[in-house]
């Protein structure tokens, strides 16, 4: 059967952000001419992949379209959706997922997007969403602080559960 993570995020991309990470986030297109996107997966979530940063451009927005397309689950309310929208002084993602891994997978497959995403190191962190495994009693906080990566802010009373 296997184990949901719901993500909810929302942010703004940086002006510079490359066309093909902001496709990521609109209808599906990479997947049809891009036989590797099944290995990439796979290679995540049996831990091959140790690092989606070191990954090219087209192969980290691979698998954010995956990420955020998501998928049906019936442990979390709400239906899952993303959404991007031209906000004028650039562009603006919202979204809520779910996918069949544990919270470790979704963190790290979304923790290279804060390169994209609007903000500084001279800005106060902002919170970008939460991170939540369905057997797990808190979540975990998403932060952007100017940084390269996103920041993962454990909540969960107990931590090594």
């Amino acid at each position: 059967m296997g184990s949901f993570t719901e993500a909810v995020l929302a942010f703004s991309l940086k002006s510079d952000t490359p066309e093909q990470v902001i496709a990521a986030f609109g209808p599906p297109d990479l997947e049809e001419d891009y036989d590797e996107g099944e290995e990439l997966l796979y290679g995540l979530e049996t831990g091959e992949i140790e690092d989606v940063g070191q990954l090219s451009l087209k192969d980290r927005a691979y698998i954010w379209q995956q990420l955020f397309a998501g998928m049906e689950s019936e442990y979390f309310p709400g239906a899952p959706s993303t959404s991007i929208r031209d906000q004028g002084s650039g562009w603006t993602v919202t979204a809520r997922f779910h996918w069949k891994a544990p919270a470790s997978f979704v963190c790290q497959a979304i923790g290279p997007l804060g390169a994209f995403i609007e903000g500084d190191n001279d800005d106060p962190p902002s919170l970008v969403g939460y991170v939540k495994y369905e057997y797990d009693d808190h979540p975990l906080l998403v932060w952007h602080r100017g940084e390269t990566r996103l920041e993962f802010e454990d909540l969960r009373l107990d931590p090594s559960d």
